[in-house]
């Protein structure tokens, strides 16, 4: 597999440890072990240690093949207003740096995802350790339907290439985040972390029942538009086949600066 690009890669969720320990796993090449060490939660890759860190209740490893120490740290979000996180997990072959290409590559919310209506309001940019957007967009409610397409608004923005957060406003007070947490793990195949909460303002609490069924009802919707990403992300795309797009190769200029 080629080297990953040094960066903070989701290495499972606290909630996972027992006993203060996961099973080792496959990150980067190699074998990862996290485990409680005299209190301390600690990282060690092929028995070396890394830099580790907890955000919002996933355990984030450092992976640098040069062996530089991390100059940023994944950020933390608000929980205000927000419900409990689902997550999911699905592995693909493929590499972080072709999921986050999916936000400079705007031709594929119409191709792939079918909005239709695609108005960018932030342009796809790339500073320092961040890239992102923002765009409104319509839908259909139902999968394939040609009527009754409802109006949307998201931004994305990603930190690293192990870290993509995505919040989408939806009528009737409904709003969604969604991150995606790539980490390479062996024979060129990418672990795909899956966190999706939400925030129902047309939705009282003391109704927990519709809260759950809106709840699943998103995380299964984005867990297919994930696998339609999936086909792209396997399909051969690269820096290679997007030289004629200009935004495309900003995407990739901002991916070479963080592997220098």
């Amino acid at each position: 597999m080629s080297t990953p690009i040094p960066s903070w890669y989701a290495a499972g969720l606290e909630a996972d440890l027992s006993g203060g320990q996961a099973p080792p796993r496959a990150f980067c090449g190699g074998s990862l072990a996290v485990r409680d060490e005299d209190g301390e939660l600690v990282a060690r890759l092929d028995g070396a240690r890394c830099p580790l860190v907890t955000v919002d209740g996933v355990v984030f490893v450092w992976f640098d093949a040069s062996g530089r120490d991390p100059h940023y740290t994944p950020p933390a979000l608000s929980r205000v207003g927000w419900g409990r996180t689902r997550t999911s997990e699905l592995v693909f072959q493929t590499r972080p740096e072709l999921v986050m290409r999916d936000l400079a590559d705007t031709a594929h919310f119409t191709h792939t995802h079918g909005y239709v209506g695609v108005s960018i309001e932030r342009e796809f940019y790339a500073e320092g350790v961040h890239c992102g957007l923002q765009a409104r967009f319509r839908r259909a409610l139902v999968e394939g339907a040609e009527v009754t397409r409802l109006p949307g608004r998201f931004q994305s923005r990603c930190t690293g290439v192990g870290f993509q957060v995505t919040e989408v406003e939806s009528p009737g007070g409904l709003r969604t985040r969604h991150r995606v947490l790539p980490t390479p793990t062996t024979d060129g195949r990418c672990r795909v972390l899956l966190c999706v909460e939400l925030r129902i303002a047309g939705v009282p609490r003391r109704l927990p029942l519709g809260r759950r069924l809106v709840h699943r009802t998103v995380q299964s919707a984005f867990e297919r538009d994930v696998r339609l990403d999936a086909e792209l992300w396997q399909s051969g795309v690269g820096p290679a086949t997007d030289r004629g797009d200009a935004t495309l190769n900003r995407y990739w200029d901002w991916v070479d600066r963080l592997a220098a």
